[in-house]
């Protein structure tokens, strides 16, 4: 339990170092434990990016959740001061949405708990 909760810390801290170096950005975040998992959704209130900028956010959160990887891999992340590691926070993901409106960018990551 004590890993699964630095590994929730980690993909926090990816989300927000990538939105606040890209885009100095606000943000809010609401981490929700479930009993099967976890959400955590990202709110960048008056973020206001291009399409284009979406869409290669979501290529580098592209990658599926691959536990083998995952496990060796969660301890690498922050340690990059200039690379991208949100590819990483995309392997430790089950799913990720991510949206503009006209209120800013909001992204929201879901992590089941494994057995």
């Amino acid at each position: 339990m004590r890993y699964e909760v630095k590994k929730i810390t980690k993909m926090i801290d990816e989300v927000l170092t990538f939105f606040i170096y890209n885009y100095n950005s606000c943000a809010k975040v609401d981490l929700m434990c479930q009993a099967d998992g976890y959400k955590i959704a990202f709110e960048f209130p008056g973020l206001q990016i291009s399409d284009e900028e979406i869409a290669r956010i979501k290529k580098l959160l592209k990658a599926k959740r691959d536990p083998s990887l995952a496990n060796y891999y969660w301890q690498l992340t922050g340690e990059v001061e200039d690379d991208c590691e949100l590819p990483l926070v995309a392997i430790m993901a089950d799913k990720i949405d991510i949206k503009k409106d006209e209120t800013g960018v909001q992204l929201v990551i879901y992590r089941k708990k494994l057995e």
